[in-house]
């Protein structure tokens, strides 16, 4: 799931977001989904790395807020 501010819900520990510090800072970070997957709110840790968009069956892609 990906909430309205790109915060995934994960897995934990972070990998994830350590994998993504080598990244271009101007990648687009796109989270495939289904559509009940997107969410209003998802609780977030500090080294959580937001995604920049999500995409769905139905809605297509959706840009997210950038959050520092």
């Amino acid at each position: 799931a990906v909430d309205r501010r790109g915060v995934r819900l994960g897995r934990g520990r972070g990998f994830y977001d350590r994998s993504l510090a080598g990244r271009n800072p101007h990648a687009r970070l796109i989270a495939l989904l289904r559509d009940a997957e997107f969410v209003d709110e998802l609780p977030a840790e500090p080294h959580d790395v937001p995604m920049t968009h999500a995409l769905t069956p139905n809605r297509g892609l959706i840009a997210l807020p950038h959050r520092e």
